[in-house]
């Protein structure tokens, strides 16, 4: 893999210096310092104080395989003896897990880990008998799918990914019938069918309640990988998928190597996701000369960002944890190990695809790359089904940023603020993961001690654009109650929302109707912000530092700022915000029904 001692990167703006480089070996020097850590601390290991093996992460003995595997299988892996020493390494460390829980997704990376180790001639010599022997019993799709049905037992949808990956791998080492791969295929797009029609984006939700997240574009891209890596014709349904994901990810480039901001589980793996699907449109012929071109751009880009942001020297890891920076407890830091060796993979292995089509050096240069997304519209609406409810995206590009207003469901995140229908871009808007705290959407105070608040329930989204200036309208018939696991409507109020986009500002204008005053005690609206030295006159701030420059809200009765940079709360992927100013309105007037308020942000255009 010449590529990887070759490639060099001339990083772009939105955070990345312009004359620094990079070396992807980087990431292969990473994971070798992390295996002679891991290995000289023997079973008990730890990294930042985490204890390694607990059988705490269900995926761990898998991502060992794939994630250490790329020292034996990548050109630059040590010759001889070194290579020896390294194959007892892996061996060891393939002991040391047999015995650990490996569910699904590290089921998914054993089998792929074992195909890469066949086509290297390596599987007898990095496999011990027995162990293999194990592997080949336990490695299977079937703990998660009912094997007659092909139904997934309590997954969310994209576990049929998952499993038909699994099953596919299965088949391609020779472990199982071809035809199981192919049903579970069927079972996917059939889930497809009944609840995204034909948009191309899956449901997260198994009954179709419109959970569209991250892995909705994604999915599409994992499938086409996995037909590449077992070398099989691609599906002409996933071809299709794959068009539609990467024309949305296209949309989506920014200067920064930021992707997914949206929802649960994004940071480093927002911005992989945007790698697995850009670099499968590209192995398979999807994107033309140009879009090519910039998407391979914007992987070198994202691979600046794993390197100089997400990963830690001080730590010795990726960061998605300590100073100020949180994610959602499906990645909690229990699982510090796996999340280095599955995002490492992620970064090698699509960059394995761009060297064999050709791509090498840092492409494009930063003014070519940028003339580029200036030149992409402005405005983009993404409708991810045809159902009851909005299910949308509104990119929106001002310059070098670019905002994501996504609409959704969220399922049982519904009431989490990663979850708000606000627009997000990096070092301007970023939520909390997991948090209820109002981020930027009014909350509704009941007089039974209920909350609630306008998300979810989303009706007759209508988007319409004049140059540079844009509006995004549509109605809440009902609210979403607050503080429950189950999505519950609430029929006390309505209300209708409209966003405003223009260069440098945003705006929203909330028109609610009360169908009974007297149980509505109070509206507020927060919004936490990373900008800083703040002054607060009536409604508005003002701020000295940072992105955002000005908030102001209408119809409130009174603001109040606070510094949040120590409360956990505010933590972000990105990490910790500075300053929080919330609003409120007394709802005191019992014939009151309607009842309006709203907010303009202005922030500074990202330097060119």
């Amino acid at each position: 893999m010449k590529w990887l001692r070759q490639l060099t990167i001339i990083l772009a703006a939105g955070g990345l210096a312009s004359d620094a480089t990079a070396d992807a070996t980087n990431v292969l020097d990473q994971l070798d310092g992390l295996l002679q850590n891991v290995i000289e601390q023997g079973p008990l290991a730890e990294l930042d104080g985490e204890s390694l093996f607990t059988g705490r992460d269900r995926f761990l003995p898998g991502k060992v395989a794939l994630g250490f595997g790329w020292m034996l299988w990548a050109e630059e892996a040590p010759l001889a003896e070194a290579f020896d020493a390294r194959l007892a390494q892996y061996r060891t460390l393939l002991e040391w897990t047999q015995g650990e829980s490996n569910r699904s997704w590290g089921v998914y990376y054993s089998l792929s880990a074992l195909n890469r180790l066949r086509q290297a001639g390596l599987l007898e010599d990095a496999v011990p008998l027995d162990v293999l022997e194990q592997m080949r019993a336990d490695l299977d799709w079937r703990g998660f799918v009912d094997a007659e049905t092909y139904e997934l037992k309590r997954y969310p949808a994209n576990y049929y990914g998952v499993a038909f990956s699994i099953a596919r791998l299965r088949a391609t080492l020779g472990w199982d019938d071809p035809e199981h791969a192919d049903a579970l295929l069927e079972r996917m797009v059939q889930h497809y069918a009944e609840h995204a029609g034909d948009s191309g984006f899956s449901d997260e939700a198994n009954d179709g309640a419109g959970r569209f997240d991250r892995y909705s574009v994604l999915l599409a891209g994992e499938m086409a990988q996995r037909f590449r890596e077992t070398g099989t014709l691609l599906d002409s349904r996933v071809r299709a998928w794959l068009e539609q994901a990467a024309e949305f990810v296209l949309q989506n480039l920014n200067a920064g190597g930021h992707g997914f901001q949206f929802g649960r589980s994004v940071g480093p793996y927002g911005d992989t996701a945007f790698l697995e699907v850009l670099s499968a449109a590209a192995h398979y012929g999807l994107l033309d000369e140009t879009e090519e071109a910039m998407a391979y751009a914007f992987s070198q880009r994202v691979l600046r960002k794993y390197l100089d942001f997400w990963f830690d020297e001080g730590m010795g890891s990726v960061n998605l944890w300590e100073h100020g920076r949180e994610t959602d407890g499906y990645r909690g830091k229990h699982r510090i190990l796996g999340e280095n060796l599955s995002l490492s993979h992620h970064l090698l292995y699509t960059g394995e695809i761009w060297r064999d089509l050709g791509y090498e050096g840092p492409g494009v240069s930063d003014e070519e790359f940028h003339r580029w997304l200036e030149a992409l519209p402005r405005h983009s609406l993404t409708r991810f089904s045809d159902g009851e409810w909005a299910r949308l995206n509104l990119t929106v590009r001002d310059g070098l940023d670019r905002f994501g207003l996504w609409l959704s469901n969220g399922g049982p995140y519904h009431d989490t603020n990663p979850y708000s229908p606000i627009p997000v871009a990096w070092d301007v808007v970023q939520t909390a993961p997991g948090e209820t705290w109002p981020q930027l959407v009014p909350r509704l105070h009941m007089s039974d001690g209920e909350e609630l608040a306008p998300l979810v329930f989303m009706q007759d989204a209508d988007f319409a654009a004049d140059g540079d200036k844009g509006v995004l309208r549509w109605e809440h018939p009902v609210m979403n109650r607050i503080g429950t696991s189950r999505l519950e409507a609430d029929e006390r109020a309505g209300v209708s929302v409209e966003y405003r986009f223009s260069p440098g500002t945003i705006e929203r204008h909330d028109v609610f109707e009360l169908a009974e005053p007297g149980e509505v005690d109070s509206i507020e609206v927060q919004f936490a912000s990373f900008s800083t030295d703040p002054v607060l006159r009536d409604t508005r701030v003002e701020f000295a530092e940072g992105r955002v420059r000005g908030f102001e809200v209408f119809g409130v009765d009174s603001c109040e700022l606070a510094d949040v940079s120590d409360d956990p709360r505010y933590r972000t992927p990105q990490g910790p915000k500075a300053t929080r100013i919330r609003c409120e309105r007394a709802i005191d007037a019992p014939d009151q029904h309607t009842v309006e308020l709203g907010w303009r942000l202005s922030y500074e255009p990202a330097d060119r």
